[in-house]
């Protein structure tokens, strides 16, 4: 556990360098996702709960999309059709 603490914490030592450059200033085009819990993953097909989808929807886009009232309208589709076999 000691092990596992210790390489943590070299970790987010070495992100927050990577992060903060010399002059303290963040670096340009980096994603900051705040968040109650940590994800489980970023594959957006291997885990489906609310800490996941949340980082992952910063990141992938979806072929459809949902508004306020739960109305499907395109995001990366342009059209798609009902199959009938």
């Amino acid at each position: 556990m000691k092990r596992l603490t210790i390489g943590l914490t070299a970790a987010l030592i070495t992100a927050a360098m990577v992060l903060v450059g010399p002059g303290g200033a963040l670096a340009k085009d980096v994603l900051i996702h705040g968040a109650a819990s940590e994800p489980r993953s970023m594959d957006p097909y291997f885990h489906s709960e609310t800490p996941t989808n949340s980082m992952n929807k910063n990141i992938h886009d979806c072929l459809v999309d949902f508004d306020k009232d739960l109305n499907v309208h395109p995001a990366l589709a342009v059209s798609w059709r009902t199959r009938t076999t």
